[in-house]
């Protein structure tokens, strides 16, 4: 790892490589890493290729490439180059009828997931969504999520975990406190939720806190009125009063993007209020250079004490050996893909 701390900060690019303005600009910054898309997706090499440049480009010799590759609606490498994987809510279905199958092939299929983006230098994988499924609430989530139960999501979400990091990839759970009650999609405007707060800890928050043990976890842009009448990236009594001193979390907090339209701020308000909130890191997806440019200026070193205790987590993570050729064969054999 570098000396010094990388800045609090992972952008993203525009398309299939990059363009020389954005070469200019990445050689000169010194963020935590990059996110990737369908937008920067054509094939194997050429994603391959884009994730190299990344990881040299910038100050950060040792720059995180991220993605979301969850599965069933939210895969982004997505061509039969690579695995068609089911949403979350299968191995929900399966563990219903089966919890030590439905365990088993979640896990299995992690290890998948992780084997494929391992390959093309992807470091960190957005997933698992550990937000609990409600019926009336938007589709946003719906088949992201393993289901209604705590305890099925939580048990889940541990094996996928696991198997992430068993195949050298760093998992993110998602979306804290809980995207599952949003009647809205934060991508397009401000959810609020006013479920009563001892709800919330019994059901929607459990999964975090059974999971807190992880180094990653993204907060959604959502207001929970009866937790803080700031929204959640921005509220010190959601991250720092209740994710870090009350449900324990140690791990660096990750903002979900800054570019989804239920902030309303601008770029600098939004950044700021981030930082102030608690989050170690800050999240742009929209791969607009302008807008990059604008953020940056905004950005904040991670604090040493956090970097330091990230570094260890790293090290300290062994990589298991997986005949994956066996492993995808127990997965298609039970029908899955």
């Amino acid at each position: 790892m570098p000396n010094k701390t990388p800045d609090g900060i992972i952008l993203s690019c525009k398309s299939f490589r990059l363009e020389k303005k954005e070469i200019d600009f990445f050689s000169k910054i010194n963020p935590f890493g990059f996110i990737l898309f369908s937008r920067n997706f054509k094939s194997k090499s050429q994603v391959k290729k884009l994730i190299s440049d990344l990881k040299i480009i910038t100050k950060n010799s040792e720059a995180l490439i991220f993605v979301d590759q969850e599965g069933g609606k939210v895969q982004r490498f997505n061509n039969d180059e690579f695995s068609t994987i089911p949403d979350q809510r299968y191995f929900g279905n399966i563990y219903k009828k089966s919890k030590k199958k439905g365990l088993k092939l979640s896990y299995l299929n992690a290890r998948i997931i992780a084997h494929e983006l391992k390959d093309i230098g992807i470091d960190v994988n957005c997933s698992p969504v550990l937000d609990l499924y409600k019926q009336n609430a938007n589709k946003i989530i719906d088949s992201r999520s393993f289901g209604s139960n705590a305890k099925t999501v939580t048990e889940l979400g541990r094996q996928y975990c696991i198997a992430f990091l068993d195949g050298g990839i760093l998992p993110v759970i998602k979306h804290f406190p809980g995207h599952g009650r949003a009647k809205v999609d934060s991508h397009l405007d401000l959810p609020i939720i006013k479920t009563a707060k001892h709800i919330l800890f019994n059901h929607d928050i459990k999964p975090f806190k059974k999971l807190n043990d992880q180094i990653f976890i993204m907060i959604s842009h959502i207001l929970y009125e009866k937790l803080d009448e700031k929204i959640a990236p921005y509220s010190k009594k959601i991250l720092i009063k209740l994710l870090k001193e009350k449900l324990k979390f140690n791990g660096l907090i990750i903002s979900d993007d800054i570019s989804m339209l239920a902030l309303k701020e601008s770029f600098k308000k939004r950044i700021k209020n981030c930082y102030m909130g608690g989050c170690d890191l800050v999240m742009y997806c929209s791969g607009d250079l302008k807008e990059m440019k604008t953020i940056y200026k905004f950005s904040k070193p991670i604090e040493k004490k956090k970097f330091e205790y990230f570094k260890n987590f790293i090290s300290n993570n062994k990589v298991k050996k997986i005949n994956i050729k066996k492993a995808r064969k127990k997965v298609y054999e039970s029908g899955i893909i």
